[in-house]
């Protein structure tokens, strides 16, 4: 009984690892995706306005939702680091302090 408890740890410390590493990666994703549709986006619409292309139907939408992040950043900076907080908690939840553990 002793050796699958141990077992069980090592899973569960594999598992944390892996979710705390996934969660990071989110979290990065996330905003160097904010940084781009911040700050490259932006720039390229100039191109495309000043250019007289017509763009497509993708950058029509990749255009609006830069704009939707440019004029509510303040909004999506939090939700940004809720996301990966609450990841980061859930990779690294006392599973003792659940009220659904095994008594």
């Amino acid at each position: 009984m002793a050796q699958a408890s141990r077992l069980y740890d090592g899973d569960r410390t594999i598992m944390r690892t892996f979710f705390a590493g996934l969660s990071l990666l989110f979290g990065i994703l996330l905003v160097v995706g904010f940084f781009a549709l911040y700050y490259w986006v932006p720039r390229v619409k100039m191109v495309i306005i000043d250019s007289g292309a017509t763009p497509s139907s993708g950058e029509l939408l990749l255009i609006t939702v830069s704009d939707l992040v440019v004029n509510y950043w303040y909004l999506i900076l939090p939700v940004i680091a809720a996301v990966s907080y609450g990841a980061w908690r859930v990779a690294f939840a006392d599973e003792s302090a659940s009220p659904h553990a095994e008594l």
